[in-house]
Order: structure tokens, then sequence, then C-alpha cells
């Protein structure tokens, strides 16, 4: 990686991240990553900077949870590695 990428990956990290207050915690402090739109932006960049990117293959490397609306128009949340079992029903 170049510098060029740390500083995007800085921008992508800052732009997703909310600092608030804690009340548990020594540190008066924390920051808190918006994973989804984090996840999505960073998807981008590779795909700008690799064409040969697949991001299929790095959504099920991450095995993370997506919303879905079933056919009775139920919301809830599927893991990636799960999809076709959801998508059988």
């Amino acid at each position: 990686m170049t510098k060029k990428h740390y500083i995007k990956l800085v921008e992508l990290i800052n732009f997703n991240s909310l600092i608030s207050k804690s009340r548990f915690t020594k540190n008066p402090y924390y920051r808190s990553i918006f994973y989804d739109s984090f996840i999505e932006q960073l998807i981008q960049i590779l795909e700008q900077d690799n064409p040969n990117f697949n991001k299929k293959t790095f959504i099920k490397a991450l095995d993370i949870e997506l919303p879905y609306i079933n056919k009775n128009g139920k919301r809830g949340l599927v893991r990636y590695s799960n999809l076709k079992t959801i998508k059988n029903k």
C-alpha cells in the first residue's frame, strides 16, 4: 500500500465514525464506526484501485449480516453465507 491508500483509509474511518462520551470506561470518549457505510465505501475504493477486485468474494469473506425483507414483509438480518437458504424459502 502506498501513502495515498493510507490517506484514503484514514478519510474513510473519519467520515464513518462518531465520537461519543462514555459512561462505562475510564476513557471519557469512544469512537464508533458506521459499519455498513464504511464497508460500502471501502468496496468502492477497492474497486477503483483494482479492476480484478471481486465484491462478492470480499463480502463473503466478511460474512456480514445483510438486511432482507421476506415475502410477508417481515424484515430481518441474514448472514451472507446463509443467503442461499433464505432465497429458497
